[in-house]
């Protein structure tokens, strides 16, 4: 019998690292980039959080390590920024 691994990437999305981004936005951003996240990598447990930490990226996929670090640190300027109207329901909710 084989196991299949799942490989894993966490992204570090703290508030405090958004500097005056709104908290909503903040939150916006995080759902956005695991959405990203997960159509560009898919098959991998993608987990998008709150976290403060000194490493913005983390992943046990060595094969595209390099890959998947470079996609994180290029997400806060691929970001669209397109997020629904104030006062209009959000429908992503990431931790």
């Amino acid at each position: 019998m084989s196991s299949t691994r799942i490989l894993t990437i966490i992204y570090h999305a703290a508030d405090d690292t958004m500097g005056d981004t709104p908290p909503e936005a903040c939150q916006d951003y995080r759902a956005w980039a695991h959405r990203e996240l997960c159509a560009r990598f898919p098959g991998r447990y993608v987990t998008v959080d709150d976290a403060p930490s000194p490493q913005q990226c983390w992943t046990d996929d060595e094969t595209r390590r390099d890959e998947i670090l470079d996609a994180c640190a290029r997400l806060w300027d691929e970001c669209p920024w397109d997020w629904p109207p104030e006062g209009e329901e959000r429908t992503d909710n990431v931790r």
